[in-house]
């Protein structure tokens, strides 16, 4: 019977991958499953936030008007029933994200999933290995516009989604007849995103057994995130470092090895009555939370004017 009960979870948990469409968001969820998923069920995407000025739009329209008209009483009563169809499919997820902990905590099923480019695309990688040392590995590719939302223990979702970046052309002039060749350089990251807060980063990530995100840097070693993007905004802004609209954190690693959310601003102070630009690295820890501000500059005379203004 036990064997019979783990070969059942395996098979659905292995069908939750294999049967999930061409596009989709997918949530990782505490109880180690990877299922495809609505977005808007979450409340993690901005239909929220459309519903809200929708709402404002009418009655905005409704102070002019003497009387709603038929169409905007249809409206309403619309979104009125979609938003109770979200309420209700989010309680459903959520009793059935507590039966799947308790199935696989009871058979000892246990789950890692990892995040990593290859060739150019995002590929989700699950492990699950049952009670019995049994694996199965299951892969799903990560399109442009879909996520992946992460939960913790706690319940609570980081969201992961691919983030291209157009970087600035290069010129290239051919030999032969001196025409100018365009060269598109585009750099693809993931982004994190707690609380509508966003980081980028070029690490490979890793949620363990126990629902923890790990970065996985260059050399191999790996460090866990303990302070999410949200926190480390949160951070700077406790140091006076703000974190203006358009400044997106970076993920990445200090001299010392360790994974830091990076920033790096320009601050202008005066220098017998000339105004000057600095570059400052603003760095928070992923793993402490600890805010650290330090010199950007590489020019020499800079950096030693930096000695009388900060």
């Amino acid at each position: 019977m036990k064997k019979a009960a783990i070969v059942t979870v395996l098979s659905l948990m292995a069908f939750s991958i294999l049967a999930l469409p061409a596009r989709a968001d997918y949530l990782y969820d505490r109880s180690g499953t990877l299922i495809s998923i609505d977005g808007s069920v979450l409340g993690d995407d901005d239909s929220k936030d459309e519903v809200e000025k929708d709402d404002e739009r009418n009655s905005n329209d409704q102070s002019v008007a003497s009387s709603p008209s038929p169409s905007t009483n249809r409206s309403e009563q619309e979104k009125k029933r979609e938003e109770q169809k979200r309420e209700q499919d989010k309680k459903m997820l959520e009793r059935e994200i507590e039966a799947r902990k308790k199935t696989n905590e009871k058979n000892e099923i246990k789950s890692k999933l990892e995040i990593k480019s290859e060739d150019g695309k995002f590929k989700l990688k699950q492990e699950i290995k049952d009670k019995l040392g049994r694996v199965t590995n299951k892969e799903v590719e990560l399109k442009a516009g879909e996520s992946l939302h992460v939960e913790n223990e706690r319940g609570e979702r980081t969201e992961i989604k691919p983030s291209v970046m157009e970087l600035k052309e290069e010129r290239k002039v051919q030999n032969e007849d001196r025409k100018e060749e365009r060269v598109e350089n585009r750099e693809q990251k993931l982004e994190l995103i707690k609380e509508k807060v966003k980081a980028r980063t070029d690490f490979s990530l890793t949620v363990d057994e126990d629902n923890k995100l790990i970065v996985t840097k260059p050399d191999g070693s790996s460090r866990v995130v303990t302070v999410l993007p949200d926190e480390a905004v949160a951070k700077f802004q406790e140091k006076g470092v703000l974190v203006k609209d358009g400044e997106t954190p970076e993920l990445t690693e200090n001299e010392a090895g360790e994974a830091v959310y990076r920033v790096t601003q320009e601050e202008e102070r005066r220098i017998l009555g000339f105004a000057i630009k600095f570059k400052r690295e603003n760095e928070v820890s992923a793993e402490t939370g600890e805010v650290e501000t330090k010199s950007g500059e590489t020019n020499p005379v800079k950096r030693w004017l930096e000695r009388f203004v900060f």
